[in-house]
C-alpha cells in the first residue's frame, strides 16, 4: 500500500527539546546561558539570573527567518520525500524590572514553531505493484506558546533564588489529502485520503533556579521543571476510499460501500518529562567569557509515543572586541527524545539525533543593543514513512535559523 505517510508525522518536529534558541545572548552561543541569565530570556534559562543583571531591560527577539527539511531517503527506488517547514516567528518579548533589592519580570516566548504547506507527487514506475503513485496536498502549523512571569531574589551573598511560571499553549492543525492512482496507468482503481485535525493543549510550567557565584570569575546555575497539563481540546476527521484486500473495493456509488469515514475526539495532553539543566560560566576577563550547559529530560509515558530519556549539552564563548561590538559562537546537541527504531518495529516516530552551530554578534550603544545570529543544525537517524509496515528509512533532517533582536535599559 503506498498511502499512510500521515501516522507517524503529523506531530511534526515534536521530537526535539531544542528547536528554537532563546534570546539575543544565548542564541549565538548554543543557548549555554543557564549560568549567565543577566537579561530577560533568564525568565526562560534560569529565572534566578536575573536577579544579576545590573539594568532594567526591555529585550525582543524576532526569528527573522525559520527553514528546515526533513528528508526519507529512498521512499522508492532513487526517490526521496521532503517536508519543508518556513517561516518567520516572534521568538522573545520580556523585560525586568528591579523591586528593591528583588527582581521581578515577564515573558512571552515561542520554543518551537513549524509550518509545512506543499503538493507532492511521487510515483514508483520501476516495479509491478499496483499502486503505482500518489499525488499530495499536506499542511500543518504547529507552534508553542509560553507566557508567564518570573521572581528572583539573593538567598545570601552571591546565591540567588528564582522562580519563573510559564502557561503554555500548544497548537496544532493539520489538512492531508491524497489521491492514489493503480495500474493501469489512467484507466485502474483509485484511492482517495482526506485528512484534517486539530489539537490545542494548555497547561503551566513552573521552573526553579538556582545562580550561585563561588569566585569573582566563576558562576553556576542549576534549574527544574516539569510540564502540567490543564486542559485542552482535539478533533480529528479522516475520509477514505475503502479497502478490498490489497486494492480499493470497485465504486459504486453508494457512499456507505464506497468509503469509509472515521471523526472524533484525539488525544491532546503533553508529555510531562522533568527537565533538570547545569551549567557553568568562566568570565576570563571583561570581555571574554566561557559557558557550558547539560540538559537531562526524563523518560515518561505518553499516549503519542513513549518519550525516552534525553540528555544534551551545549557549549558557548562570547567576545566583546570593543565597548560596542561582541562576536558568540557556539555548539550544541538536539537529540531525538523518541526511542531508536529496532528491525521488526511498526508505526514508529522518526529517530534523528542532531548537532547545531551558531554564530551571533551585538552592537550596543548608550543603553540600547541590536543583535544578530544565525544557528544551523544537521542530523541523521531512522523513521517509518508508511503506516502499518516494518520499512524503515533513513531520514535526514537540518534547519538554518536567523535571529534579529534589540534590548533597551528602562
Amino acid at each position: 500500500m503506498i498511502v499512510g505517510a500521515l501516522c507517524s508525522l503529523a506531530a511534526g518536529d515534536n521530537y526535539h527539546y531544542k528547536d528554537i534558541l532563546i534570546g539575543e545572548r544565548a542564541s549565538g552561543m548554543g543557548g549555554a546561558f543557564a549560568a549567565i541569565s543577566d537579561d530577560p530570556s533568564g525568565i526562560f534559562h534560569n529565572p534566578a539570573g536575573i536577579v544579576f543583571g545590573l539594568e532594567n531591560y526591555l529585550s525582543v527577539t524576532a526569528n527573522a527567518y525559520n527553514s528546515s527539511s526533513q528528508v526519507y531517503k529512498n521512499l522508492y527506488a532513487g526517490q526521496d520525500y521532503t517536508y519543508l517547514s518556513s517561516g518567520l516567528v516572534p521568538v522573545l518579548f520580556g523585560f525586568t524590572q528591579t523591586l528593591r533589592k528583588k527582581k521581578f519580570g515577564f515573558a512571552i516566548i515561542v520554543p518551537s514553531s513549524d509550518l509545512i504547506d506543499q503538493n507532492d507527487t511521487v510515483s514508483k514506475k520501476a516495479d509491478t505493484t499496483p499502486a503505482r503513485s500518489f499525488t499530495r496536498k499536506f499542511f500543518r502549523e504547529d507552534i508553542t506558546y509560553l507566557i508567564g512571569p518570573a521572581y528572583a531574589f539573593e538567598l545570601r551573598n552571591n546565591l540567588a533564588f528564582g522562580i519563573s511560571l510559564f502557561t503554555f499553549m500548544h497548537s496544532v492543525k493539520i489538512i492531508d489529502n491524497t489521491l492514489v492512482l493503480y495500474a493501469p496507468d489512467g484507466t485502474g482503481k483509485y484511492f482517495i485520503y482526506q485528512a484534517n485535525g486539530t489539537r490545542t493543549s494548555y497547561g503551566l510550567i513552573p521552573k526553579i533556579g538556582l545562580q550561585y557565584m563561588p569566585a569573582p570569575k566563576v558562576s553556576m546555575g542549576l534549574t527544574v521543571s516539569r510540564p502540567f497539563n490543564t486542559g485542552g481540546s482535539g478533533r480529528a476527521q479522516i475520509t477514505s476510499t475503502k479497502f478490498g484486500g490489497v486494492e480499493p473495493v470497485e465504486l459504486t456509488g453508494i457512499f456507505n460501500n464506497d468509503l469509509s469515514v472515521i471523526e472524533g475526539s484525539t488525544f491532546y495532553e503533553e508529555a510531562t518529562p522533568i527537565t533538570v539543566s547545569v551549567g557553568s560560566a568562566y568570565f576570563a576577563s571583561r570581555r571574554f567569557l566561557l559557558s557550558g550547559q547539560v540538559d537531562y529530560n526524563s523518560a515518561v509515558s505518553y499516549a503519542d509515543y513513549p518519550v525516552a530519556q534525553t540528555i544534551n549539552w551545549s557549549l558557548g564563548t562570547e567576545f566583546y572586541m570593543s565597548e560596542a561590538w561582541a562576536i558568540r559562537l557556539g555548539a550544541y546537541s538536539n537529540n531525538a527524545r523518541t526511542a531508536p527504531i529496532k528491525a521488526g518495529d511498526v508505526n514508529k516516530p522518526p529517530h534523528v539525533d542532531m548537532i547545531g552551530f551558531s554564530l551571533g554578534t551585538g552592537m550596543y550603544r548608550g543603553g540600547t543593543s541590536l543583535t544578530g545570529s544565525i544557528s544551523y543544525v544537521i542530523g541523521s537517524g531512522s523513521g517509518q514513512a508508511f503506516s502499518d509496515t516494518d520499512k524503515i528509512h533513513t531520514v535526514n533532517q537540518s534547519s538554518l535559523t536567523l535571529y534579529i533582536g534589540g534590548s533597551y535599559q528602562l
